[in-house]
C-alpha cells in the first residue's frame, strides 16, 4: 500500500525551492494514493491562488470543506 510519504516530501521540497508546478504534480500524485486529507486540498488551493488561478483555488478549497466541513 502507498502511504503518500514520498509525495508529501516532494511537495515540501517543491514549495521550499519555489517550484509550484512541481508541487502541484506531487499533490496530484498524492491524490492518486487515495488520501483524503483536507490539508492537501487547502494546500493545493493556496498554491493555485499564488499562481493567480483563482477559480481552481476556490474549487480546491471547496474540496477541503467536502472532506472536513468544520474547516
Amino acid at each position: 500500500a502507498v502511504d503518500g510519504s514520498v509525495e508529501l516530501l516532494a511537495i515540501d521540497v517543491a514549495i521550499a525551492t519555489n517550484r509550484p508546478a512541481l508541487a502541484l504534480d506531487a499533490l496530484d500524485a498524492l491524490a492518486r494514493t487515495g488520501q483524503q486529507d483536507p490539508y492537501v486540498h487547502a494546500l493545493r488551493g493556496s498554491i493555485l491562488r499564488d499562481l493567480g488561478r483563482a477559480e481552481e483555488a476556490r474549487a480546491a478549497c471547496r474540496g477541503a470543506l467536502e472532506v472536513d466541513p468544520r474547516l
